[in-house]
């Protein structure tokens, strides 16, 4: 079967073989998981500079 890369999540008839189409929907997962990795470091990096600013806001007296 060829699938259609698109918003439709029926399968139609395209140019996109199914082994283009696995190659691409694993580029998309890795590409999800570099910016779910970026989001995450900038989330830790954002809870260091909070405690550098505030030193007393992760160990409360």
């Amino acid at each position: 079967m060829i699938y259609e890369i698109s918003d439709n999540p029926r399968p139609t008839k395209s140019a996109m073989s199914e082994s283009d189409l696995a190659e691409h929907m694993e580029r998309v997962r890795l590409a999800i998981l570099d910016e779910k990795r970026a989001a995450d470091e900038c989330e830790r990096r954002n809870v260091e500079l909070a405690g550098m600013a505030n030193p007393h806001w992760l160990c409360p007296l």
